[in-house]
Parts: structure tokens; sequence; C-alpha cells
């Protein structure tokens, strides 16, 4: 906000610049932005309903797991969710070039779409204290649970999936992705002869380690004229921006927010940003 980005609705390449997930800037190797990603908002509303979602479950997570644990599930199931979301994006907008008639005739358009958000993380954690309750429960006839704890676990994962799949603008490849990452650390957690915080912290720079090998060695075959275009379009974001001051840039952001020229988003993580490249 201190820097000129507006509060309630960012520009995309604002949200690029901050370290938004950007599926085709991942695969060029800047596989960094699968952590930015998780600690970016589209605005104080997103925030705050990731927020909300966050205090309901992560006092649950702290309590059955200890605060390492939390720490390292957060930021691991966070990841996934990431992974998830660029690889889905990054074959929907393979797709979505490849097929449109415009690239029949020389200039196409092109979907960027800009992911961030902590609900990955947080269906992770809300995944991983339902696996472990369910089994306390279940397995080990543990009656002490109470029954507020299962109405947090399935707000969090039915409301996240619930809108993933009815409203547009709701990255679920993300919501799943944790979702998976949760349950693999929940049975993790559940195996008897494992100390439990560090096998937790080994399989997260583990995974770290395979993610950063992958897209490291994954540019030399994406470097094309997509990520040149949207990295020439940040360069002139920047220069723009800088050039403003003061009510200057206010008045560029509500300008630019009172023409729509991204979409809205209601929850987690997904945001559309059509540029036209010729």
């Amino acid at each position: 906000i201190t820097q000129g980005v507006s509060w309630d609705s960012p520009n995309p390449l604002d949200m690029i610049i901050w370290g938004g997930n950007v599926s085709v800037l991942v695969f060029s190797g800047e596989w960094y932005r699968l952590f930015t990603s998780i600690f970016l908002h589209h605005g104080l509303l997103h925030l705050a309903l990731n927020m909300f979602m966050l205090f309901q479950i992560g006092i649950i997570a702290e309590r059955k797991i200890g605060k390492i644990n939390y720490l390292v599930s957060y930021l691991y199931a966070g990841l996934i969710g990431s992974v998830f979301s660029a690889y889905w994006y990054h074959e929907y907008q393979s797709s979505r070039a490849m097929f449109n008639i415009a690239n029949i005739f020389g200039g196409a358009r092109v979907e960027v779409i800009v992911a961030a958000g902590a609900s990955g993380a947080i269906m992770g954690l809300a995944s991983l204290c339902a696996v472990h309750s369910f089994w306390h429960a279940h397995v080990k006839k543990d009656e002490s649970i109470p029954k507020g704890e299962w109405t947090a676990f399935f707000q969090v994962l039915i409301i996240n999936l619930g809108m993933g799949f009815a409203t547009p603008g709701v990255d679920n490849a993300a919501h799943l992705g944790g979702g998976v990452a949760g349950i693999v650390l929940a049975l993790l957690l559940l195996i008897p002869m494992l100390p439990r915080w560090s096998s937790t912290l080994l399989l997260f720079i583990f995974s770290l380690y395979l993610v950063e090998s992958y897209f490291s060695d994954a540019q030399y075959f994406v470097k094309n004229d997509l990520v040149i275009d949207i990295e020439n379009q940040i360069k002139d974001r920047k220069k723009s921006l800088n050039k403003l001051k003061g009510l200057e840039k206010l008045n560029l952001l509500k300008a630019e927010a009172a023409k729509s020229i991204h979409a809205p988003v209601a929850d987690n993580n997904i945001f559309l940003n059509e540029i036209f490249f010729e």
C-alpha cells in the first residue's frame, strides 16, 4: 500500500511485481513465486477472509501438532498448493493458446493468471487436522475430541472447495494441492516410530529441494516471448508508478479500479488478467 498498490483491488501487474504466482514465470525459473504468493492477497477483503479461516483452524492445529509442526505444515501445504496451481494453469494457458483461433492470424489473446493467497496452506491445515482427529476418534477410540473441531474442519474444507467449483475466480487447484499435502502430513505425523517435528521438517526440505531443482532446470525451454512481454510490461508499470507522486498515484489507482481492468476475487487464489500480444 505504501508503494502505491491499491488496498482493495490491486492491478494484476502490481501483483506480479510483488510475487504473485504466474505459471509461465515459475516455469521460466522464478520458482520463488511459489512461496511469495502464499503471503500475497488480492486486496484487504481477500486477506480478511483467509485470516478468519486461519484463526478458526490455526488454534486447533497448533494444539494438536505443536508450534514447529504447525509452521512447517503451513509452509509445506502452501508450497504444494502453489505447485498444483502453477501446473494446472500452465497446462490451461498452453491449451488456450494452442486452440485460440487468433493464433492462426498472427495475434493471440493470452490469459495471464496471477494466483495469490493463503487458502492452499489453510486447506492443508484443515485436512491435516481432519485426518488426525478421525484417526484418534475412530481408530484409537478417543471420545474427547470436541464437536466444534469437526465443524471448523469441514467448514473450511467445504467452503473453500465449494466456492472453488461454484464461483469463477477461485483457484481450486491450490485448494486441492494444499488438501493433499495436509493428508500426507497427517499420515506422516501418525507414524509412531518417527519423531514428530523432524520428520515434517525433513519432508519440507526435501520437497523444497525437488521444487527448486525442477523449476530451475525447466527454465531453458520456456523462456519465450510471453515471458519477455510480461517482463517488459512490469518494467513499464514500475516506471509509470515511479513518475507519479501522492495524489496523482491515488487517482490513477482509482481510475483503474473504476474501469474494472481485472476480475474481482471472491476467495483465494486466482486472478484473471487478459493481456493482448501482437
